[in-house]
């Protein structure tokens, strides 16, 4: 509760309005106090969030300045995790989520999209999500869970790669990685309007519907019409904000406009600040500018007052998202559901740095649309947060969506019962987005399957991960050892970590085309390469990089095609 008051006294910038917003604000959420039933013969609901790019500082309960009073107050009650990561992209992360293993092994090697040619048809390199894995949806399934998934998918674009095929009984999805959140418009040219699945039938998009209203509206359906079960229920609630194109209610940009008149320089600073005041960093790090930043000093009163909009947004789908889970929350609560849920939320990357209009393979769609500083957050418009924001969305650290650096996939990430014994916690230990599936198998005391099995005449890769469980005991157990190796490979940018040590290699700009060592404990932005002063650490993860490629079958692009 301390660390929501001195959120909103941030906010508020007075004790009166502290006092009086927190107490308006915080009377309802008491409700929200109950317990996750204990007996064993009581199993948990599950309500996974995902937001899709959302940067580390967005939320206010991580730094940030947007209004979630919902997240946050459950982000405070649970337990925050500072040093989450997910794959630099959205289907890899995703594949991993459900599956608990490795994106390689998951048939997410590569993002279909940006597939290259001596990886097509390669074992983990499907493009889609892998008959290898059995998702978590699919376990719970069959051990007698409700499970439902409304929103984005990117797992597959057949209909035998459909949620209604992995263990989803109900389901509204986007097959592809993006859409207009008003309509059914596509990401770029080569695809120009976009795809839905109702279950395992194609679908349209509703008319006038916004995205994250209507994926609200779909999973409130399905608790509503199961209302009599006496199952519990796993809900997949996989929001398509914030990412691009930017696009929001007219009357709740109007809320956020002039907010952002300041910048991203001084926004950042302030986050920042905000960070380090909340825990969420131990000492104010050293920054390197990204390619293509431009200072906020350095650009004309109309492209100020452009990015500024181009904020607001993006403010406010962020802030759409946090209403969506207060309405999620306030249907369990009157399902009386809400006492025996596990409430885990996550990121799947970091934000959004691409200029897509400088991009060949989307620029000729984006210049279509009315991207004038009126239409700015309308249907008609298509725009992209870009790198100058991106660097505050970030919270400072290295890179950005895409990016095997801390920005681009560290992320933002919690869980919640409120009874957990050390609720307000912040976790410090590194945990991955493989650890999901197991925790949730855990809680529903369904074993959890680390090695190799056949189910329905297939082998089925084992679980990778480590369930995290423990956590909501005692928050300083440690779930992964100190020398356990976190790998990760993407368009062919690769990482290793072990305790506070990180290997990488990107090529430029973002990188140096060759492997560069960085202590995260006293240079968390990444700006030292430590490689030369250490050349027996560089060596050793170098090691471990080569076992994690046989690993799980790793198969570098003969050409660059990053995002």
């Amino acid at each position: 509760m301390r660390d929501l008051v001195a959120i909103m006294a941030w906010r508020a910038g007075s004790a009166a309005r502290v006092f009086m917003s927190l107490f308006i604000s915080a009377a309802p959420f008491l409700v929200l106090s109950h317990t996750v039933a204990s007996e064993s013969t009581v199993r948990p609901n599950f309500l996974l969030i995902v937001a899709d790019d959302l940067g580390i500082s967005d939320l206010g309960a991580f730094g940030g300045e947007i209004e979630t009073p919902t997240l946050d107050r459950l982000a405070m009650d649970g337990l925050r995790f500072s040093d989450f990561t997910a794959a630099p992209t959205c289907s890899p992360t995703r594949a991993m989520l459900l599956s608990g293993t490795d994106h390689h092994i998951a048939g997410l090697g590569n993002m279909m999209e940006k597939m290259a040619e001596n990886q097509r048809g390669q074992p983990g390199y499907e493009g889609h999500l892998s008959t290898r894995v059995r998702t978590v949806a699919k376990i719970l399934a069959d051990s007698g869970y409700r499970t439902y998934i409304s929103g984005k998918w990117h797992l597959g674009f057949k209909p035998d790669q459909a949620p209604s095929e992995r263990g989803f009984q109900r389901s509204f999805v986007l097959l592809q990685g993006a859409a207009g959140h008003f309509d059914d418009t596509g990401p770029k040219s080569s695809k120009p309007t976009s795809d839905y699945r109702d279950g395992p039938d194609k679908s349209g998009w509703p008319s006038g519907a916004y995205s994250t209203d209507e994926y609200t509206d779909r999973l409130l359906a399905y608790l509503e019409e199961d209302s009599d079960s006496d199952q519990p229920f796993f809900a997949y609630l996989s929001y398509t904000a914030p990412h691009w194109p930017l696009q929001a209610p007219q009357d709740l940009v109007d809320k956020y406009h002039g907010r952002y008149d300041q910048g991203w320089d001084q926004l950042r600073t302030q986050r920042i600040e905000r960070m380090l005041a909340l825990g969420l960093l131990d000492r104010r790090h050293h920054w390197r500018e990204p390619p293509n930043y431009a200072r906020w000093a350095d650009l004309s009163d109309d492209e100020r007052r452009v990015e500024s909009r181009k904020m607001e947004v993006y403010a406010a789908m962020v802030d759409r998202l946090d209403q969506g889970v207060a309405r999620v929350l306030q249907k369990l609560r009157d399902l009386n559901e809400l006492d025996r849920t596990l409430i885990i939320f996550l990121s799947d990357n970091g934000p959004e740095a691409k200029e897509l209009d400088k991009a060949p393979d989307f620029g000729p769609h984006v210049r279509k649309f009315n991207n004038s500083l009126e239409s700015i957050g309308t249907r008609e418009s298509f725009t992209f947060l870009g790198p100058g924001w991106s660097s505050v969305s970030n919270g400072s650290y290295r890179g950005f969506k895409g990016n095997i650096t801390e920005g681009g996939s560290r992320v933002p990430a919690f869980v919640w019962p409120a009874n957990a014994k050390d609720g307000g916690r912040i976790v410090r230990q590194p945990l991955h987005v493989m650890d999901i599936a197991p925790t949730i198998l855990e809680f529903a005391e369904i074993p959890i399957p680390d090695e190799p099995y056949e189910h329905d005449g297939r082998s089925i890769a084992p679980v990778r991960g480590k369930s995290f469980r423990a956590l909501l005991s005692d928050a300083n157990q440690q779930i992964h050892g100190e020398n356990r190796i976190f790998a990760m490979e993407l368009f062919g940018r690769r990482a290793v970590r072990r305790g506070d040590w990180k290997l990488t290699w990107e090529e430029t700009p973002s990188g140096e085309n060759r492997w560069e060592l960085f202590n995260l404990k006293e240079d968390p932005g990444e700006t030292t390469d430590l490689s030369r002063e250490s050349p027996d650490v560089m060596q050793s993860l170098i090691d471990r990089w080569s076992v994690y490629v046989t690993d799980v079958g790793v198969i570098l692009p003969n050409s660059m095609q990053g995002y």
